[in-house]
């Protein structure tokens, strides 16, 4: 049974702990060490050797694996090490001169440093540099563009290295997206310490490749899915520590479960049982307090999982999320080529058809493949239920009667 509260816990503060769905930084950002790491290498280069990068990052995974936490928590880390960071959404990036005003800023790049334009004074900014833009037809623009902003880049971080984030990197427009990739290797190339992050969700892959065929294989490609049991145990546990609250190992074990150790399942499960422990003025969590908590998690589960639902039907991909659903009910790894056979014969279209199918799937998270791998896995196990059962009821254990962790 759960036992009575210390006084002293700020009840307020506590179901403020876990914000679900928000993009900021949980508690505890436990099991993305290695991402983390592979960032701060690349960083290294721009901040210790005042050099380019050897490549450009790529983020990428179905949504709600806290892509945009990460990228904020990597901004975060790099701030205040000399280094300028520019942080946005890829619609934010809508035209050339857009791109060329969020490069180059504000800061000034001394003439002595490039020869892109030839002017009598001695030093060229950002005013300039947008207003010059501005009066220019698309098509003088994009040649001037293409001329200059390569080696007005270059000189600019050689003045500070820059460091530039695009979370939601999926909506990229093409033709300013081909030049940001091409800016970014371009300068690179002349050693000016530059650094591109893009994040995105499994399209990511198919919306770069339109942009330049070559980039995907020159990045660090770091794939962002589910969190191991770990590191879902210490996410929840840990900073209910700080409250003096614990956490009773079974209760700790069927939360861990039915979180599916999907990362926005992770917080919302904290969320409910914080809001629990405050109406019931507990300090230690044990099964029955789950179970109590359990209706508030669940709400919010079914609305995400409506909103999914919804998509599929809105994208006439229902019926193929159903069979390959269904192929996934004893197994959470399937051979992409095992996929593609046995939904060609589920669905009797051609393979073109069902490759189409599987790539839909794929840019929405509901199945995806992680890089250097040939296996396809769910994005959440318990949403092929949801989808394979018609809305089914999900079991105790967060799962339908279809699926599988």
């Amino acid at each position: 049974m759960s036992t009575s509260a210390n006084k002293a816990i700020d009840w307020d503060k506590l179901v403020r702990l876990f914000v679900p769905g928000s993009g900021i930084e949980p508690p505890l950002l436990a099991g993305r060490e290695e991402p983390l790491k592979k960032l701060a290498d690349l960083i290294g280069y721009l901040q210790e050797d005042n050099s380019a990068a050897p490549g450009d990052a790529v983020l990428f995974g179905p949504r709600g694996n806290g892509k945009t936490v990460l990228l904020n928590a990597f901004g975060q880390q790099s701030d205040g090490k000399g280094i300028d960071i520019l942080s946005l959404k890829g619609k934010q990036v809508s035209d050339e001169v857009r791109l060329a005003t969020y490069l180059l800023r504000q800061r000034e790049v001394s003439m002595k440093d490039t020869e892109a334009l030839k002017l009598d004074k001695g030093k060229v900014g950002l005013n300039f540099v947008s207003g010059e833009l501005s009066r220019m037809n698309r098509e003088d623009r994009e040649t001037y563009i293409t001329t200059h902003l390569f080696d007005l880049l270059a000189a600019r971080c050689r003045n500070r290295p820059l460091l530039m984030i695009i979370d939601e990197a999926h909506t990229l427009d093409f033709e300013t997206g081909g030049l940001l990739l091409n800016t970014s290797q371009a300068v690179r190339e002349t050693g000016a310490p530059f650094l591109l992050v893009l994040a995105g969700t499994p399209n990511l892959r198919d919306h770069l490749d339109l942009m330049s065929a070559t980039f995907w294989d020159r990045a660090e490609i770091i794939s962002v899915g589910r969190l191991d049991t770990a590191a879902t145990r210490a996410a929840l546990s840990e900073p209910l520590k700080d409250f003096g609250i614990s956490v009773e190992h079974e209760a700790l074990e069927t939360v861990g479960v039915e979180s599916q150790r999907y990362p926005y399942f992770i917080q919302a499960w904290g969320k409910a049982l914080c809001l629990t422990l405050r109406d019931r003025q507990a300090t230690h969590i044990d099964t029955e307090l789950v179970d109590a908590a359990r209706p508030v998690f669940a709400e919010r589960r079914t609305d995400y999982y409506e909103k999914r639902y919804e998509e599929l039907t809105r994208q006439n991909l229902l019926e193929p999320a159903k069979a390959v659903s269904a192929m996934f009910q004893d197994t959470d790894l399937i051979d992409s080529e095992v996929l593609q056979e046995n939904l060609v014969a589920a669905l009797s279209p051609d393979l073109q058809g069902a490759l189409d199918m599987l790539r839909k799937l794929s840019h929405l998270g509901f199945i995806w493949k992680p890089p250097a791998s040939i296996y396809y896995e769910p994005g959440i196990p318990s949403l092929m239920g949801y989808v394979l059962t018609g809305r089914g009821e999900l079991s105790g254990d967060g799962k339908s009667a279809n699926s599988v962790e």
